[in-house]
C-alpha cells in the first residue's frame, strides 16, 4: 500500500494539483508566447504544444512518485513539479529566484538589529559538473550574489 497514498493527502488529490496547475501553466505559456497570432488556438500545433505542456508535470510526478522521491512531502513536492515550468527554463527560474532571495536579504538587513549578527543558514544539495572536471553549484552562486546585492 505504500506510495498509493501520501502522509498529507491522499495520492489522487496531489495528481489533481499537478494537472490543474500545469494546466494553467500551459495556457499562460502558450498565451505569452502565441499571443500575437490571430486565433491561435485554432491551429493545431498550438494543441499540441499545449498537450505537452499539460502532460510533462504529471508524467514527471509520476516519475519522483513512483521512484518513492516525494512520498514524504507529496503535496509540497506537486507544487514544484506543477510550477518547474512557469519560469521559462533554466535561466528564468535563476533570475525569479535571484529578484526573490534579494528582497528577502533587503528585508531581513533592514530588520535586523545593529548591536547583534545576523547568521544565515541555507542548504543546498544539488551540484553540477562545470565542465572542467570539477562540480559547481549554481543555486549557492545565486544565492551568495543575492546576499552581496
Amino acid at each position: 500500500m505504500e506510495g498509493v497514498l501520501s502522509p498529507d493527502v491522499p495520492a489522487w488529490v496531489c495528481y489533481l494539483v499537478v494537472l490543474v496547475v500545469g494546466v494553467l501553466v500551459a495556457v499562460g505559456t502558450v498565451r505569452r508566447e502565441l499571443g500575437g497570432l490571430p486565433q491561435y488556438w485554432g491551429y493545431p500545433t498550438t494543441w499540441s504544444v499545449f498537450v505537452v505542456l499539460v502532460i510533462v508535470p504529471p508524467a514527471l510526478y509520476w516519475l519522483l512518485d513512483f521512484s518513492g522521491a516525494v512520498y514524504d512531502t507529496s503535496l509540497i513536492g506537486a507544487l514544484l513539479v506543477a510550477f518547474g515550468y512557469r519560469h521559462d527554463g533554466r535561466a528564468g527560474a535563476e533570475a525569479f529566484f535571484l529578484a526573490g532571495m534579494t528582497r528577502a536579504m533587503h528585508r531581513l538587513a533592514e530588520q535586523a538589529h545593529g548591536a547583534f549578527p545576523v547568521t544565515i543558514y541555507y542548504a543546498f544539495k544539488q551540484s553540477e559538473s562545470d565542465g572542467g572536471g570539477g562540480t559547481a553549484s549554481t543555486g549557492w552562486e545565486t544565492f551568495l550574489d543575492a546576499v552581496i546585492r
